[in-house]
């Protein structure tokens, strides 16, 4: 599970949008990934609105028109997507459509969210970090990862518009917060 971890926190995308990503949406050679689409909740009803487990998920587009983007990416997550690539047979043209990250238990499909996170905080949780004096796990969630890649990005000395520019931002009070 290193992959979809590093992309995370390499490129701040969202966790929606790195799961609804194919091998035709990385670009090896330009070393960009296209983000053009995310995995949204869909409820199953108004009643069971804000019920665990109300919810289902499917792929469409990103949350806003600005969070259509292309992002680069560096030597370290190029040699991990080439890696995968190889794995994943090379996929091009059709094939290039299978999911980056899929079910173990049925390929055709996506990783689902709710996997991701139990994993990420599981792995935070093996490694006692993120834990505040009493508590019995982890503060932190997947999503935070966008905010730990927009805060080293701040740090590198980019400027806020551009940190905007990168996460999908509309508004550079979004990215401000």
């Amino acid at each position: 599970l290193r992959l979809p971890f590093e992309v995370l926190l390499q490129t701040g995308m969202r966790p929606g949008e790195l799961l609804a990503l194919t091998w035709n949406d990385i670009n090896l050679k330009e070393r960009e990934i296209h983000i053009h689409r995310g995995l949204q909740a869909v409820r199953k009803s108004a009643r069971v609105r804000g019920v665990t487990g109300g919810a289902k998920w499917q792929v469409g587009t990103t949350k806003t028109s600005s969070s259509n983007r292309r992002v680069p990416y560096d030597d370290q997550l190029h040699s991990l997507l080439f890696k995968a690539y190889r794995e994943a047979g090379s996929p091009k043209g059709e094939s290039g459509n299978q999911w980056l990250f899929k079910r173990s238990d049925n390929p055709t499909y996506p990783m689902t969210r709710d996997y991701l996170s139990h994993m990420f905080k599981k792995i935070l949780n093996q490694h006692r970090i993120g834990f505040r004096p009493g508590e019995k796990s982890t503060q932190y969630r997947l999503y935070d990862l966008r905010g730990l890649h927009a805060s080293m990005l701040i740090h590198q000395g980019w400027d806020p518009v551009r940190v905007a520019s990168r996460l999908g931002h509309t508004d550079i009070v979004s990215t401000f917060r």
